[in-house]
């Protein structure tokens, strides 16, 4: 079987696993999902020069919240491999190192959208992960607030 390695103790996280677990065993794919403490945790993905990849082969955790596409760019740029930061896959990919890059340095408000899709052509090309869990979020309010903009953001929790 392959690890599922996270650092989520939470019963909707065990909830989110098994979900997982269960579509992937559909296709022949055994997963059997390893919750560890976070010091654990990052004891074994930031762990420095060559990690021992059969203890994360793959990994339920964070990486952004909220609307910034920017968030991204410490999870998959190559100046983010530990311990510069936590690239924990350690993907090297010059264009797409060099596409965050620019889309992180831009500053005309006119082109960021497009620095952004830049990106997206890039990761697309070469798709250095896969998401196999996305979470809807919603909210309720009254018509009565003003000035209000509700974003999702981790004091509310993982969904």
């Amino acid at each position: 079987p392959i690890t599922l390695l996270t650092y989520y103790g939470s019963p909707q996280a065990a909830n989110v696993m098994a979900a997982i677990q269960s579509m992937l065993a559909e296709v022949g794919i055994n997963v059997v999902p390893r919750v560890v403490d976070t010091p654990t945790y990052n004891g074994i993905v930031y762990k420095e020069g060559t990690p021992d990849w059969n203890a994360f082969p793959m990994v339920y955790a964070g990486l952004q919240n909220g609307p910034n596409p920017a968030g991204i760019s410490p999870g998959l740029n190559k100046s983010q491999i530990p311990p510069a930061g936590f690239n924990t896959m350690r993907i090297e990919f010059d264009d797409l190192s060099a596409a965050l890059d620019a889309a992180l340095g831009q500053t005309d408000p006119a082109k960021i959208d497009q620095s952004w899709q830049e990106v997206c052509k890039v990761m697309n090309k070469d798709l250095p992960w896969a998401t196999l869990w996305v979470a809807n979020r919603y909210g309720v309010a009254s018509n009565k607030l003003r000035d209000f903009v509700w974003t999702p953001a981790p004091a509310g929790g993982p969904y």
